[in-house]
C-alpha cells in the first residue's frame, strides 16, 4: 500500500473515530500519549487537520513535512478543571494529567452559615460560622442555621429579647429571663424582687435583700437575724419582730416587745426603742411590775416585792406586797399612827 493510500485510509478511519481520544491515538500510532509514532502518521496541512491528542499535556502539531505529530504542551497546570470545588486541580505531572491539592478550588454548599475551605493536602474542610454572623434573614446561630436572632442586640426594638432565636417583647410576666432581669421575670430593678434561690446580682434584686455567691452563681438568701439587713419581720437591722432579739435604744420598733428595754416610744412620724420610764405603762428596766419597783413607784397591794420599801403598804411578805392591817406594825393605809387611828377597824391612838 503506497503512502497516499495509507494516508487516505487513516483519514477516513478518523472520521469514524468518535468513541474517544484513545481510539484516535492508536490510529496515529500513539499508545501512551507520551511518545511520537514510530511510523509516518496522518498527513496534514495545519494542526487542525490532526486528531485531538486526548491528553491536555500534549498538543497536536503538523510538521513541515505535512505529518501529524505529538508535542509536549509545556504547561504545569491544565486550564480546564472537570471537577470544580473538590479542593484539587489538574496538573501535568510526568506528562500525565494528575490531580494535585488546590487551596483555591473551594466548594460552596450555598449556606451562608457554613464555612468551606481546603486543607494543604486537598481535603475539604467545613465549619459553622460564628453566632451573630449576618445572613440573609438574620444571623447565624453557630450551628449552621440562619435565624432571626441569637441575642437582644439582634432585635429591632429595644423592648424585645431573643427567646428561642426569635425576637419577643420583654416583660416581667413573659416567662423568660430577659432585659435586666437576674432570673425569670424578677430582679434587675424593673421587675419584682426575686425569691430565695433565684439568681441575683445585688441585694436589691432579692426579697430578703441578701444576695450571696461567687463566680456568677449569686443567689438570693433566706432572711436571718445576722445578715446585716433589715428583712422579714424585723423592725430594724437584725432585731425586733417575732424571730429576732429586741432592738437597742434608738432603733425602730412597732411595739414594746421589739425593744430590749421593752419600751417602744412613738413620736409623730415613727416609733423607736427608748429608755424605760416609771410612767411608761410598761414593766421594763428594773421594775418588778408595771412602773413599780426598786427605782420607780411603790408597788400596789398584791404586787411583787423583795423589800418592804418597794410596797405602798410598806409590808413585803413572801415577795408580795401585803394589804395594810391594824397589826402589821407599820404606819400605812389610812392609819393616823402605827396600827391606830384608822377610820375603820383600827383602835384609836393613845394621846
Amino acid at each position: 500500500m503506497n503512502r497516499s493510500i495509507l494516508t487516505t485510509t487513516r483519514a477516513l478511519a478518523l472520521l469514524a473515530c468518535v468513541g474517544g481520544a484513545g481510539a484516535c491515538d492508536v490510529l496515529i500510532g500513539i499508545d501512551d500519549l507520551k511518545t511520537a509514532p514510530d511510523e509516518p502518521g496522518i498527513s496534514c496541512e495545519t494542526p487542525a487537520d490532526c486528531p485531538s491528542t486526548g491528553n491536555p499535556c500534549f498538543i497536536r502539531a503538523c510538521t513541515s513535512q505535512g505529518i501529524c505529530e505529538l508535542r509536549d504542551a509545556g504547561i504545569a497546570d491544565i486550564p480546564t478543571d472537570p471537577n470544580v470545588g473538590d479542593c484539587q486541580r489538574l496538573a501535568c505531572v510526568d506528562s500525565e494529567p494528575t490531580p494535585v491539592p488546590d487551596a483555591n478550588d473551594v466548594p460552596s454548599d450555598g449556606n451562608e452559615c457554613t464555612l468551606e475551605g481546603c486543607s494543604e493536602d486537598g481535603q475539604l474542610m467545613q465549619a459553622n460560622a460564628d453566632p451573630g454572623t449576618a445572613c440573609a434573614t438574620g444571623v447565624c446561630d453557630g450551628s449552621g442555621s440562619c435565624v432571626e436572632c441569637v441575642g437582644p442586640s439582634d432585635c429591632p426594638n429595644a423592648n424585645q429579647d431573643c427567646v428561642g432565636f426569635v425576637c419577643v417583647g420583654m416583660g416581667c410576666d413573659d416567662g423568660a429571663q430577659n432585659g435586666n432581669e437576674t432570673d425569670v421575670d424578677c430582679g434587675g430593678g424593673d421587675c419584682p424582687r426575686c425569691g430565695v434561690g433565684d439568681g441575683c446580682a445585688e441585694g436589691s434584686d432579692c426579697n430578703s435583700g441578701v444576695c450571696e455567691g461567687s463566680g456568677g452563681q449569686e443567689t438570693c438568701q433566706a432572711p436571718s437575724c445576722s445578715d446585716n439587713v433589715r428583712n422579714a419581720l424585723e423592725t430594724d437591722v437584725d432585731c425586733g419582730g417575732l424571730q429576732c432579739d429586741g432592738c437597742p435604744i434608738g432603733d425602730l420598733c412597732e411595739e414594746n416587745s421589739d425593744c430590749e428595754a421593752l419600751y417602744c416610744h412613738c413620736g409623730e412620724t415613727e416609733c423607736r426603742c427608748d429608755t424605760p420610764a416609771c410612767d411608761d405603762g410598761v414593766k421594763n428596766g428594773t421594775e418588778l411590775a408595771v412602773d413599780c419597783g426598786p427605782e420607780c413607784n411603790e408597788c400596789a397591794d398584791g404586787g411583787p416585792c423583795q423589800e418592804s420599801s418597794w410596797c405602798a403598804s410598806k409590808v413585803c411578805e413572801g415577795d408580795v406586797c401585803q394589804v395594810p392591817t391594824c397589826e402589821d406594825g407599820v404606819l400605812n393605809g389610812l392609819e393616823a399612827g402605827v396600827d391606830c387611828g384608822a377610820p375603820q377597824d383600827c383602835p384609836p391612838c393613845n394621846g
